[in-house]
């Protein structure tokens, strides 16, 4: 499954490297060099390197994956990426991706099931600028946005809110946004609005989950797979867990000089801004801001994206979200 969100041209990633030390390939037991047997493992980022990915590079640098037994192969995305296919044809063992995108699968018959949050709130928003301010949803009727093709949040606002706009296709660049000060498009509240105010703008961004819409980022797993690996599930799950605590508030440095050697145009300042944002806006705790919440999957609000999804008539079936959250992800209390 491909990132549908904006990236910033400036953090576009010029070559492609594969993490760890496995190849791709189904899981199995295989000998390192100490001579101990560990599970291999391949996870699929939906985009580049980046700090929205650091629990994962933590989990991986720090031995965490290891401490379980878990040999993790980390393959970078792009634009191109077709994650939820990769899965499904066990070419990798986890993946990465939003809810709705992910129900939108299993209602097509893709046998997949979510195990753990790595993002309890959706970073996805609209970047304005404040000479030109949008206060709420209904100041977007009757105007241009620019947004990625597919994006189910706006017919989402313009059923609820009753308005409507016009929608050109996203372009993976602020260069129109930088010379028009009326214009409005799609961004990630992690990464533009430091690259907007960085050339000179002085951008303000309105987050999408402020509609309702706020689907989770999780990563998944086959259904079969998950079903025959309940063991691989909660391992995998538990080092990523400990790697996103301890990314966001221990020391990462040696997770951020991974990502800065696999992404040569990720710099510290810009490293310090995603986290800070991460933090400040609660995205991998929830709104609790509880560390004990990474990772959790609330069945209740689930339920509340189906039913939005398919007034929006975007699922084909009925699904129920205790037959596609995988129970490693309910382990926690629910919020």
């Amino acid at each position: 499954m491909k990132r549908p969100y904006f990236f910033i041209k400036h953090l576009f990633w010029p070559t492609l490297t594969v993490i760890g030390v496995g190849m791709i390939g189904g899981c199995g037991k295989q000998e390192n060099t100490q001579g101990s047997s560990l599970t291999k493992i391949v996870f699929q980022t939906d985009w580049y390197p980046q700090p929205e990915h650091g629990g994962f590079y933590q989990a991986l640098v720090e031995g965490y994956y290891e401490e379980e037994g878990l040999e993790v192969e980390i393959l970078p995305g792009g634009p191109n990426t077709v994650s939820a296919e990769k899965v499904a044809l066990g070419q990798v063992q986890f993946a990465m991706g939003k809810t709705n995108d992910i129900m939108m699968y299993i209602s097509r018959g893709v046998p997949l099931v979510m195990v753990g949050a790595l993002l309890q709130h959706d970073p996805q928003a609209l970047l304005y600028h404040q000479e030109n301010p949008i206060n709420d949803f209904r100041d977007l009727d009757g105007k241009r946005i620019m947004v990625g093709p597919g994006s189910a949040f706006i017919d989402l606002i313009r059923e609820k809110y009753q308005i409507d706009f016009d929608i050109i296709p996203l372009d993976y660049s602020i260069a129109q946004y930088l010379l028009d000060k009326t214009f409005i498009q799609q961004c990630y509240i992690t990464s533009e609005p430091y690259f907007a105010r960085k050339q000179g703008a002085n951008p303000g961004a309105l987050l999408i989950k402020e509609s309702g819409f706020d689907p989770y980022h999780v990563w998944y797993a086959r259904t079969d797979y998950a079903l025959s690996n309940p063991e691989i599930m909660e391992a995998f799950s538990r080092a990523s867990i400990k790697g996103w605590k301890n990314y966001l508030f221990g020391d990462a440095n040696r997770a951020n000089q991974l990502l800065k050697s696999l992404n040569p145009k990720l710099d510290d300042e810009f490293i310090r801004y995603s986290i800070n944002a991460m933090i400040e806006y609660n995205l991998v705790t929830g709104s609790t801001k509880d560390p004990e919440m990474i990772g959790h999957i609330d069945p209740a609000r689930i339920e509340r994206e189906i039913d939005q999804l398919i007034k929006l008539g975007l699922l084909s079936t009925q699904l129920k979200a205790e037959n596609i959250i995988h129970q490693s992800s309910l382990n926690h209390p629910t919020p």
